[in-house]
């Protein structure tokens, strides 16, 4: 599953979102893949040992291509794909929460 398909299923199903037209949703979609990214690099950060974060920090952050990040993922974070999904359902759950507290608060 690509993080796009991820955001379909999991994100722009929150009714708030459903309904939106396709450039909003992309341009949300692309804030929202930043911000989960960065919560999924934070996770990945704290489980690993320091020189292997280190180096982990340094391969996202430079410009190293597509395949030395994908080796590296591959090779120290096997569970690269649950992490990403794991923190794509976190994000819906807390923004469905934020959305019906918003909507109690307004009511």
């Amino acid at each position: 599953m690509t993080l796009q398909e991820a955001f379909e299923l999991n994100i722009f199903g929150i009714p708030p979102f459903r309904d939106l037209p396709y450039a909003k949703k992309e341009k949300i979609g692309a804030e929202i893949s930043a911000e989960i990214l960065e919560r999924v690099a934070e996770e990945i950060v704290e489980s690993l040992p320091e020189k292997k974060a280190e180096e982990f920090i340094a391969l996202f952050s430079g410009q190293s291509s597509p395949e030395e990040r994908a080796h590296f993922l591959n090779a120290n974070i096997p569970d690269f794909e649950e992490v990403l999904v794991r923190e794509i359902l976190q994000y819906k759950e807390d923004f469905k929460q934020f959305t019906e507290e918003r909507t109690k608060n307004v009511s």
